[in-house]
């Protein structure tokens, strides 16, 4: 969304100068966002035994360039036999971190996929 706003800008700009104006309008700073990135993957609680409430299964994603609005960044989980399954809840803290919780029933190798609005998307292989 960031960048298309950006691009809309910088068109404006040069249709501007084009029309033959005498001067272009001032374009807005530019926001730089990362690209996404995950750098890894945690999950500082896992029961040994027996089945696990969702809360217990939460998965820390640490890396560059997240963000969202209120439908995104979107995570799922997939499995190797190709399985998508969405995380449970996701929450967003600061573009660095994301704090994601897979269903309780998905065990064993995945790979965590973090996809932006704007359908940019990185992935990170783990298990669970």
């Amino acid at each position: 969304m960031i960048r298309a706003l950006i691009f809309l800008a910088v068109l404006f700009a040069v249709a501007w100068v084009a029309s033959g104006q005498p001067e272009a309008p001032p374009v807005a700073s530019t926001i730089f966002i990362d690209n996404v990135r995950i750098e890894d993957v945690s999950q500082p609680f896992q029961p040994e035994h027996g089945p696990a409430l969702v809360l217990d299964r939460k998965v820390i994603i640490h890396g560059r360039g997240f963000y969202g609005t209120a439908f995104g960044p979107d995570v799922r989980f997939e499995t190797p036999d190709g399985l998508a399954v969405d995380a449970v809840k996701v929450l967003l803290d600061h573009g660095r971190q994301i704090s994601a919780w897979p269903p309780p029933n998905l065990r064993g190798p995945v790979t965590v996929v973090v996809v932006n609005p704007d359908r940019e998307m990185a992935s990170w292989a783990t298990g669970l």
